[in-house]
């Protein structure tokens, strides 16, 4: 295959991240602009100018970089993985496995799994089931091991990004890592009925949606497997939606969601000044950590906000940095270009954590993944499963 070819073929991927990117934070904004910017009685104007000025700066910084870059060939050879470590089928099925089932046993120690069944699906109670999932959140098993319920979302978006971005010395090797991928994936459905989390849902629509767009030539097994995932995670979605929101519909809840979204970073651009400087977004696992060792890091939150205070990526940058966000959203949108640079250039690092950068792109619209210590558990994982296949024909990542 020429260059040429191979810059046409890969020109859907070079673009992906920031276009989903660009799509979300356009639709965020469309709840506040069908209602004239007025929202609960806040006027949200300024937050809605705020939100489009920054992401047009990201878009900058983004297409900044990749002019800098443009110089540079994208290579022809993909990475070929020839084998895996001899424990790599135990321990990545095995992490799988483990994150249900630690959160079965969290839900356990909170409420004996038969009556959490009974009440999940057979009583219409949403606010008990809120009681248990919140003391589920805090309670239970320790925060060290419950953070490992996102282990199978990790191993599937991991070995997923590798099925898109190589190529395979034999067919039982890509077999195998089919074979990994379906259990990952079903274990992080199957999580989701203790924990009533929806990030995993969305983790797994975000592959299925991608690999149905790029199917070309496949053959029964592998189509008829997207979709039956895709209809069990949809109807799993709409079950959770409805039990959590009083039988409200998805749309109905990214239609709140979004609008309050809005208004709440209105209210931080009215009332909010005490900067935490990384602490309400990157840097806030750290919170966590310290509450480990029982230290506890004071980190500023919204006094004045709506409906328990949603926020989203812009408002928690905002908390942050105030108005240097100015200058952190475009240095942003720089390193997404380098970061996927380094995918179209083969590099096994970058292409292991695609799905799961892409996962936190997605989630930038609700409570962003990355203020979570899953978050770099799954970063962890990912590279430990670098570690463990043998590849050819790449380079470091930096």
């Amino acid at each position: 295959m020429n260059d040429i070819n191979l810059k046409k073929k890969l020109i859907f991927k070079d673009n992906i991240l920031v276009t989903t990117f660009l799509l979300l934070q356009i639709l965020f904004v469309v709840p506040a602009l069908v209602v004239c910017f007025t929202i609960r009685g806040v006027h949200t104007f300024e937050a809605v100018i705020w939100h489009i000025l920054l992401t047009v700066l990201f878009f900058c910084g983004y297409q900044f970089t990749k002019f800098y870059f443009k110089g540079e060939d994208i290579k022809s050879k993909k990475n070929v993985i020839f084998g895996t470590n001899k424990f790599f089928n135990v321990l990545i099925i095995g992490l799988s496995l483990f994150g249900v089932l630690v959160s079965a046993v969290t839900v356990d120690n909170i409420s004996n799994l038969s009556g959490y069944f009974k009440l999940l699906f057979f009583e219409n109670n949403s606010q008990l089931l809120s009681q248990v999932k919140y003391e589920v959140s805090t309670g239970g098993l320790p925060g060290y091991l419950k953070m490992f319920g996102y282990a199978p979302i990790a191993v599937f978006m991991t070995i997923c990004s590798y099925l898109f971005f190589c190529s395979f010395n034999d067919a039982k090797t890509k077999k195998k890592f089919i074979v990994i991928a379906v259990i990952a994936g079903f274990c992080s459905l199957g999580k989701v009925i203790f924990t009533l989390d929806r990030l995993p849902i969305l983790s797994v629509f975000i592959v299925l949606f991608f690999y149905s767009i790029r199917i070309r030539k496949s053959n029964f097994k592998i189509i008829a497997l997207v979709v039956v995932f895709f209809i069990v995670s949809f109807f799993l979605l709409k079950f959770v939606t409805s039990t959590k929101m009083n039988n409200m519909s998805i749309l109905d809840f990214l239609s709140l969601y979004s609008g309050l979204g809005i208004v709440n970073f209105q209210l931080l651009l009215n009332n909010f000044s005490e900067w935490s400087y990384g602490l309400n977004s990157f840097f806030h696992p750290f919170y966590f950590i310290g509450k480990a060792f029982n230290y506890n890091i004071h980190i500023p939150a919204a006094q004045d906000s709506f409906w328990g205070g949603p926020q989203y990526f812009y408002s928690y940058l905002y908390m942050d940095f105030g108005y240097y966000i100015f200058l952190i959203v475009p240095l942003l949108g720089g390193i997404l270009y380098y970061y996927h640079n380094k995918v179209l250039n083969h590099n096994p690092i970058a292409i292991s954590i695609y799905f799961i950068m892409l996962f936190c792109i997605c989630t930038t619209i609700v409570i962003p993944i990355f203020r979570a210590v899953e978050f770099w558990l799954m970063i962890i994982i990912s590279i430990m499963i670098y570690k463990m296949i043998s590849f050819s024909n790449y380079k470091t990542f930096l």
